[in-house]
């Protein structure tokens, strides 16, 4: 076991390496996983999925004696390799992790010899540079075909809350095509050079063996039924303190359960079912079933919650409504008061007993979806979902240009999803269609609010309530295509992707003012009539001409085109609700388009040495902002090496030069208005910027039970041409990671993060004439992480003991100078300390088949923030004047929590 930890650790840091230059550095100190195993059988063909994110595997195969091999994969970090090789029914018996040499090998072992295989690699849509499904189509001699046909795809019951494709996992090895953004294949794989020696297993997982051909031809009659339940009991001390505790998650029901089942009849049908935190605020149910090889159903219910806040005060009525009332002798009552003292008084006096509200907001999402298998290599997908969303959550109006107050915004939302997808996949071809249909409805237009500080409408102290539109109406449409083509000479690869969709709403516009005493204009229209038509197209080559080099190209359009039609206001409007702006103005929509081509090249330099070089040129055009185009150079460069058996190593950096045209900063004049804008002030996405990153990784290996990894990063974007705004954004992260295992029954794992993010602004407040001043603010942020995990086998397969402890520090600041005036600095700016402790110990009793967990969670959280410290639901200044402002009080509040559970779990089999 120990030998398998530290391969399974270099993997795990070669293949974060490698992905670092697509995360944030947040994300530094994360693996690359395999998100999902699945199988799927075809008439002729079985196709194993893997769900990757991180680095690609370096080769795959040739086919050798009952096997094909994927080298140097990420796919060994993963337990979900060994768990996946008991339920494999299709041409491949089980999976194994091999060492040859210094390279670590996964191998998909055959039920029989002679088999083929066709390798394609599918980038992700969202996140194409770290995300992306490895499919392998086994062609097995006829007999096997025949016989893995009447056997079940291997899939254990995944989460329903990802979308339920498992059970057959064809449609799924399509390049999710129904995304408004496609993305092409990654880089073809290699076949390994015939002949290379096999090495002995070295993995201490089970190793199950080959099914006999009698147990191949089990009865198709045979009824097999398997199934879990947990029963959950806790008892929670401080959880009520802060919503924070819970903000997601629902883990203080005194009781809740889990369950699952899987019946199949034979080998012919399936039907299986999963019940998460059955009795909790965020519990999730999913089910399929089918028909091996025709077809396949599953269906899902999901409920998630947020919390903002507890006890949050308010002195509004109809909370969760269109309109937040006010007591008309309230507000006659602050309206009478002489002077701000005395206003801040009176609505202190009300808020000591306002109303304590919980915002929070719930969301009950159903999916159904459908598989059709039975024309192979044509697959059909459909899915249809709908999301119902729930509650109120914090939100804020004004008043004549300075007075605030804190609302709760009425959520009451339907999305409705449809999908359907068709996908011909026969090597060398894969074609995939989709088109989708999505559709937002809010039943709740607008938002009415009372202003405490008035009971009548003035055309001077403004209005005596106002009115807030919410999120429109809108539906959107999407037709996509994408196809690869392989097998090309010099192992080349094409792919090549098209999208177009369509987005509208119609919402009806709100009148410009409730304010009585102001004649406003009449609208120029009644509703919106938005639109906005987009286009991607994506092409990308890959090839691997020579042995010792890999090259790719990507060329990539995309046209976010606003067809909005301009609305003119040639009477002006209303400020605010308190006074009238006769300037003639008029909506600007704004539309971009983004044109990317990018080459990359990889040698092999030295022994188990590679370095790569890419090179990749943006150009943005933009309508009816600053900057009408601008362009962004990226060059790039990254060595790895395992020159020595004990350390891995990669560096790697990048620059990014953007140069802009011509800066309009008067460009809203257009709208016909003049928002007296900075002339100097540059927005930093229209803003001339070099970017540099860098980082350095290492593994060592001081003991075959002990890896030690440590990285570096930096990253700093300087606008040495913005005389005002962002000027600098620097960032700094160093990690360090242990992992140690001692024997089969301890293993170890320490871990620590110190991150620093520090940001520059320059800025000048105009009081009026000769009485501007220029400003600098920088602000800081020191986030330490601290932790470590145990698991100890007590005694072996009879009792374990498993725990978590993790320790985070986030400390911000702002100071502020300037040459002519004095600042106090802001030294808590979201200050947050968060202790996590989660220790189990598990009990097995295997002739009964249950296990008895009692478990222990500790969660201490304490928060600081200039806002915080010393607030007030009214904020008044040093004479005791009221300051604008009525809050309800949302802030994250400290807490200290403690849960004790037990959870006993049966099995049926």
């Amino acid at each position: 076991m120990s030998s398998d930890l530290s391969r399974r650790h270099r993997v795990g840091v070669v293949l974060l390496m490698v992905s670092l230059l697509a995360l944030p550095p947040s994300a530094l100190a994360a693996g690359a996983v395999i998100n999902n195993v699945r199988e799927g059988l075809h008439p002729g063909y079985t196709r194993i999925v893997f769900d990757c994110s991180g680095a690609r595997p370096a080769r795959i195969g040739p086919v050798q004696s009952g096997y094909i091999a994927l080298y140097d994969a990420g796919l060994a970090v993963t337990p979900v390799l060994g768990q996946i090789s008991d339920q494999l029914h299709g041409a491949v018996d089980r999976i194994e992790r091999h060492q040859v040499n210094d390279q670590t090998e996964i191998r998909l072992m055959f039920k029989a010899p002679g088999a083929r295989v066709q390798p394609l690699l599918i980038a992700s849509d969202t996140r194409p540079e770290q995300d992306y499904r490895l499919v392998l189509d086994i062609y097995a001699e006829p007999s096997t075909a025949r016989a893995a046909l009447a056997q079940a795809p291997a899939v254990a019951p995944s989460p329903p809350a990802a979308r339920a494709e498992a059970s057959i996992g064809a449609a799924s090895a399509a390049a999710a095509a129904v995304a408004p953004v496609m993305a092409a294949a990654s880089e073809p794989l290699e076949a390994q050079d015939p002949g290379a020696p096999a090495a002995a297993v070295e993995s201490t997982q089970r190793e199950p063996q080959a099914e006999s051909a009698s147990e191949a031809a089990t009865d198709e009659s045979t009824l097999v039924v398997s199934a879990e339940a947990s029963l959950i009991l806790r008892s929670a001390d401080g959880e009520d303190e802060s919503a924070r505790f819970e903000e997601y998650r629902d883990i203080t029901a005194p009781v809740a359960g889990d369950a699952a089942i899987e019946v199949e009849k034979g080998r012919d049908y399936y039907l299986r079912g999963k019940a998460v935190g059955i009795g909790q605020d965020d519990q999730l149910v999913g089910a399929e079933g089918g028909r091996y090889g025709k077809f396949g159903i599953d269906a899902t219910w999901d409920n998630l919650v947020h919390r903002y806040a507890y006890d949050a005060r308010t002195l509004y009525s109809g909370i969760g409504s269109g309109y937040m009332a006010l007591d008309d002798n309230l507000q006659a009552d602050i309206q009478s008061a002489p002077n701000g003292v005395e206003v801040a008084n009176r609505l202190n006096g009300y808020m000591a007993s306002a109303v304590a509200g919980d915002p929070e907001t719930t969301r009950d999402k159903r999916k159904l979806g459908f598989d059709l298998l039975a024309w192979d290599p044509f697959t059909l997908r459909v899915d249809l979902a709908n999301e119902a969303r729930e509650g109120t959550r914090p939100f804020a109006g004004a008043f004549n240009n300075a007075e605030m107050v804190e609302l709760f915004e009425p959520v009451d939302y339907d999305t409705t999803d449809f999908k359907i997808s068709g996908e011909y996949a026969q090597a060398p071809f894969l074609l995939n269609i989709a088109y989708q249909y999505s559709r937002f409805e809010n039943n709740q237009d607008t938002l009415r609010f009372d202003n405490p500080l008035r009971a009548a409408d003035d055309p001077v102290a403004g209005a005596s309530s106002g009115t807030i539109d919410l999120a429109p109406d809108n539906q959107y449409h999407n037709l996509a295509v994408n196809g690869a083509l392989t097998q090309l000479p010099w192992r080349s690869q094409i792919t090549a992707s098209a999208a177009w969709g369509r987005t509208t709403q119609d919402d009806a516009l709100a009148p410009f003012t409730g304010n009585t005493a102001i004649a406003a204009p009449a609208l120029p229209a009644e509703r919106v009539d938005a639109r906005v038509n987009t286009s991607l197209y994506n092409f990308r080559f890959t090839s691997r001409p020579l042995a010792f080099m890999r090259v790719a190209g990507n060329l990539r359009y995309y046209d976010y085109d606003n067809q909005t039609g301009v609305i003119d206001f040639p009477d002006g409007y209303v400020e605010t609700d308190e006074s009238l702006v006769s300037t003639a103005i008029r909506n600007l929509p704004t539309s971009y388009t983004k044109t990317q081509a990018g080459a990359d090249v990889g040698f092999d330099v030295f022994t188990r040495s590679n370095l790569n070089l890419g090179y990749a040129y943006i150009k943005t055009e933009r309508d009816n902002r600053e900057v009408a185009e601008q362009e962004d150079h990226i060059v790039k460069a990254s060595l790895d090496t395992r020159a020595l058996d004990w350390l891995d190593i990669r560096t790697a950096y990048e620059r990014t030069r953007r140069d802009i045209g011509e800066y309009r900063y008067d460009a809203y004049l257009d709208s016909g208005d003049d928002l007296d804008q900075l002339p100097q002030l540059r927005k930093y996405d229209q803003a001339d910027l070099t970017r540099d990153w860098i980082q350095f990784m290492a593994t060592v290996y001081p003991a075959d039970a002990l890896a030690v990894s440590g990285s570096v990063a930096y990253g700093t974007d300087d606008f040495d041409d913005s005389p005002y705004g962002l000027i600098a954004d620097d960032r700094y992260v160093f990690s360090l990671d242990t992992d140690y295992a001692l024997g089969e029954r301890l293993t170890l794992n320490l871990f620590y993060t110190h991150e620093i993010y520090e940001s520059e602004q320059r800025g000048r407040q105009n009081n009026g004439p000769g009485t501007g001043f220029d400003w600098n603010a920088k602000g800081q942020d020191l986030v330490d992480t601290i932790g470590g995990g145990l698991k100890l086998k007590l005694i072996p397969e009879f009792l374990d003991l498993d725990l978590v402890y993790a320790f985070s520090e986030v400390d911000g600041n702002l100071e502020f100078a300037s040459p002519s005036r004095s600042f106090a600095d802001f030294s808590a700016v979201d200050d947050a300390k968060t202790h996590m402790l989660n220790t189990k110990l598990i009990y097995h009793n295997t002739a009964l088949n249950v296990d008895v967990t009692l478990g222990y969670l500790w969660e201490k959280f304490d928060y600081a923030d200039f806002a915080a410290d010393g607030f007030a639901y009214v904020p008044v200044d040093t004479a005791g004047a009221y300051q604008g402002a009525l809050i309800s009080g949302t802030l994250p509040q400290d807490y200290d929590a403690h849960v004790i559970y037990t959870k006993i779990t049966f099995r049926y089999n």
